[in-house]
C-alpha cells in the first residue's frame, strides 16, 4: 500500500522528529511503502537515515514556498485548487508519480498548521486536493491548530469541506477539537485525543542516568525576556544539581540561545536533537526543567520531572495548557523573577500515563484498521 505521511520534520525540530520516528517505526512494521514529505528533505534523511520502503521528499513544501504573500486561509484555498488549476502541468508530471496507487494521506502530529505558519495552509489544502484527486483516505493525528482564525465568509464552505473530508482527524487540545467541530457544524470526524508522542510509553523516554539535572530549553523569541536578576537566581539554584543541560530543539535557532545561556551560566552541556531522538538521552524524575518548549515539558512531565514552563503567546498557552491537562505539575513561570518554590514532581502525569497511551493507541488502531481494509 502506498502511504504518504506529511508533517513538520526537516527543520529539524525535536518534537516533529520524535513524532516522525514513532510513525516510521510503527508503519514500517506494517510493510507499507512510505513517502515522507517534510520541510527540508536532506535534513530529514540526515536524521532518520535510509529505511526500507521509505522515500523522502520536500516537494509539497517547496511548491508552497513559491507563493508566500497569501494568508493562511488563502493558502488553504490555493492548495485545494491545485489540480483544478493545472498544477501537474505547471510542475511537471514526473513530480506526481507518487499519485499512482496512493491509498493514504496522513498529516502526522504537531502544531505546524496554524495562522502563524501560512505556508502550511497550502499543505493542508494540498492534502485535501490529493484526497479528491486520487480517492486516497485522508487522516490526521495529534494535530494542534492554534492559533487559528475563522475562515473568511468566501472560504468558509471550502474550509468546512476540508475538515469534513478526513476519515478521522485527531486533535491534541480542546481548543483545536472545538474549532474543527465549529467550522463543520459538528460534521467533522474529529477525535479529542493526544499528541503523537503518546504512541510510545513513558518508559522509552526515561534516562538511564541517576544524576540530578537542571534541564533548560528555551525559544529564541522569548529567552531575551529573562532579566539579569533572573539569571543570577538560576545560577544559585543550579548548585543543587549534578549537571546543567541545554536541551536543543531547533539547532538552527538554538545556537544563539545556547550561547546566551552559557554567557549567564557556567558548565552547561548540550543534548543535541540527534542524541534525544536516536541516542540514549532521555529525561528523569530527578530532573528539574526550566522550559518554554512544548515537547520537553510534555515528555519530561510524563517521566515525572518537576519544573517551570514559560509562555508568552496564545500559541504556547494552548500547548502548555494541554500538557497540564494531561497531569503535569509544572508551574507557569515569571520571566522577570525566578521562583522554583512550590514546584513538585508530576506524579499525576505518571499515574495517568498508561491510560493516555492506551487511548492514543486505540485511536491510532481505529484509523489504521480502517485503512488496512482499502
Amino acid at each position: 500500500m502506498s502511504y504518504l505521511i506529511v508533517g513538520g520534520s526537516g527543520a529539524p525540530n525535536y518534537g516533529d522528529e520524535i513524532i516522525l520516528k514513532l510513525w516510521l517505526d510503527l508503519l514500517g512494521e506494517q510493510k507499507n511503502t512510505l513517502r515522507v514529505e517534510s520541510n527540508i528533505k536532506n535534513n530529514t534523511i540526515r536524521l532518520h537515515g535510509d529505511r526500507e520502503k521509505v522515500e523522502y521528499s520536500d516537494f509539497i513544501k517547496n511548491v508552497a514556498k513559491n507563493k508566500t504573500s497569501l494568508g493562511f486561509w488563502n493558502q488553504v484555498k490555493r492548495g485545494v485548487n491545485f489540480f483544478d488549476r493545472n498544477g501537474i502541468k505547471i510542475y511537471g508530471e514526473k513530480n506526481f508519480n507518487f499519485l499512482n496507487g496512493l491509498k493514504v494521506v496522513h498529516l502526522h502530529g504537531g502544531g505546524y498548521i496554524n495562522k502563524n505558519a501560512e505556508l502550511n495552509g497550502f499543505v493542508l489544502g494540498f492534502c485535501y486536493a490529493l484526497h479528491k484527486e486520487t480517492g486516497a483516505r485522508l487522516i490526521g493525528t495529534g494535530l494542534g491548530l492554534h492559533p487559528i482564525s475563522s475562515p473568511p465568509n468566501n472560504i468558509l464552505t471550502m474550509a468546512s469541506e476540508v475538515f469534513q473530508a478526513f476519515y478521522g482527524i485527531e486533535l491534541r487540545d480542546k481548543e483545536s477539537f472545538d474549532f474543527a467541530n465549529l467550522i463543520t457544524n459538528g460534521k467533522a470526524n474529529a477525535v479529542f485525543g493526544y499528541d503523537d508522542v503518546y504512541l510510545q510509553s513513558r518508559e522509552s523516554f526515561i534516562s538511564a542516568s541517576e544524576k540530578r539535572r537542571l534541564v533548560l530549553s528555551f525559544s529564541k523569541h522569548n529567552v531575551d525576556k529573562f532579566t539579569s536578576s533572573y539569571w543570577k537566581e538560576v545560577s544559585k539554584f543550579k548548585e543543587k544539581f549534578d549537571e546543567v543541560v541545554f536541551w536543543e530543539c531547533f539547532p538552527w535557532q538554538d545556537r544563539s540561545v545556547f550561547d546566551l545561556v552559557c554567557s549567564n551560566l557556567t558548565n552547561v552541556n548540550k543534548v543535541s536533537v540527534e542524541d534525544s531522538v536516536y541516542g540514549n538521552q532521555g529525561f528523569s524524575e530527578n530532573d528539574f526543567l526550566i522550559t518554554s518548549r512544548f515537547h520537553p515539558h510534555l515528555i519530561s512531565s510524563r517521566v515525572g520531572a518537576a519544573g517551570l514552563y514559560y509562555s508568552d503567546s496564545q500559541y504556547y498557552n494552548v500547548k502548555h495548557g494541554s500538557v497540564v491537562a494531561c497531569g503535569s505539575k509544572f508551574l507557569k513561570g515569571d520571566f522577570s523573577q525566578f521562583n522554583p518554590s512550590g514546584c513538585r514532581r508530576s506524579e499525576l502525569a505518571i499515574d495517568l500515563d498508561e491510560v493516555h497511551v492506551m487511548k492514543k493507541k486505540r485511536i491510532a488502531k481505529n484509523f489504521l484498521d480502517g485503512i488496512c481494509k482499502l
